[in-house]
């Protein structure tokens, strides 16, 4: 009679793949935040209040709001990839098992990238083309 052939090293490959890419992906979430950062802090070097009145005589004052929100935008950014680093340290500490750990750093890794989207997006909403859609007509 035969024997089954074993499981287990089809378990550990599995278990080694998805701690590569939990990994990659909070690591490539924390670059995004630091390049959000950098292309917020350049955002606001390169557009002011007055370049928003430029572009014609109506000014959304959702774009207004954006441009408020500039300068403070990549302090935010740095600060959440520093508590990002932080809670997923804490997690790789205390967490039970090794899938709660990858449950946290992927948690992480997404609620960085979230952030990064969701004011990239914001802002290119509120500079390009709400200002345009304005004066157009």
């Amino acid at each position: 009679m035969t024997e089954l052939p074993s499981i287990e090293p089809k378990v550990a490959r599995w278990r080694k793949v998805k701690s590569i890419l939990a990994g990659f992906t909070y690591l490539t979430s924390l670059v995004m935040l630091g390049n959000c950062a950098i292309w917020f802090e350049q955002v606001r070097a390169a557009f002011t209040p007055a370049d928003l009145h430029a572009l014609g005589r109506h000014v959304p004052a959702f774009s207004e709001a954006v441009v408020a929100q500039i300068p403070a935008l990549p302090l935010l950014f740095l600060g959440s990839g520093l508590a990002s680093l932080v809670l997923a340290l804490i997690a790789l500490r205390k967490a039970a098992s090794h899938d709660a750990k990858l449950f946290w750093i992927s948690l992480l890794a997404a609620a960085n990238l979230f952030l990064c989207a969701n004011y990239a997006m914001l802002t290119i909403i509120g500079l390009f083309l709400l200002p345009k859609l304005a004066n157009a007509g």
